[in-house]
């Protein structure tokens, strides 16, 4: 079931694809390849082109406001923003300091403030917390992860908690 919704995603997304970002198979191609960006498997190439401004996300503005002293998403999130907020599974790779925090961290944002506001529209409370759960390696990953989401997440009123163990 899992497959088909991911057919189901691709193919409604497809019509929403670099067309309506206005770019040409060319633009993303050399895109990619200036940012050395490479997307599996092929299809989900053609459906999710990059964006290069965090507008293009169209995330609302209490989302985007952590983003508002970047000039641009950084190749990572341009690629990792369209297909994460599309609901499907994401591996992104990239080095230390990337961005892939927000790459994942905004999608989970939109994603909790649309439980929200569907909860707040329910007579009865259906929405279960966490909504969202980050597993790190580490616990200074752990901690810097918190601290990234939890400045994003202030804008929307949203908790943002870090657990860690050892010693």
């Amino acid at each position: 079931e899992k497959q088909s919704t991911r057919e189901n995603v691709m193919t409604n997304s497809a019509l929403h694809g670099a067309e309506s970002l206005g770019y040409t198979l060319k633009e993303i191609t050399e895109y990619r390849l200036k940012y050395n960006i490479i997307v599996e498997p092929d299809s989900a190439a053609s459906v999710f082109p990059p964006y290069k401004s965090f507008s293009e996300s169209k995330l609302p503005s209490k989302i985007l406001s952590v983003t508002k002293s970047f000039s641009s998403p950084t190749p990572v999130q341009s690629q990792a923003l369209p297909i994460a907020l599309a609901g499907l599974d994401l591996v992104a790779i990239a080095r230390t300091g990337s961005g892939k925090t927000l790459a994942f961290g905004l999608p989970a944002l939109n994603y909790i403030t649309k439980q929200i506001a569907n909860e707040s529209k329910a007579s009865v409370s259906n929405v279960v917390t966490p909504l969202v759960l980050v597993l790190s390696p580490t616990r200074e990953l752990a901690i810097q992860i918190s601290d990234v989401l939890r400045e994003a997440a202030t804008e929307c009123k949203i908790g943002v908690s870090v657990v860690y163990g050892g010693t």
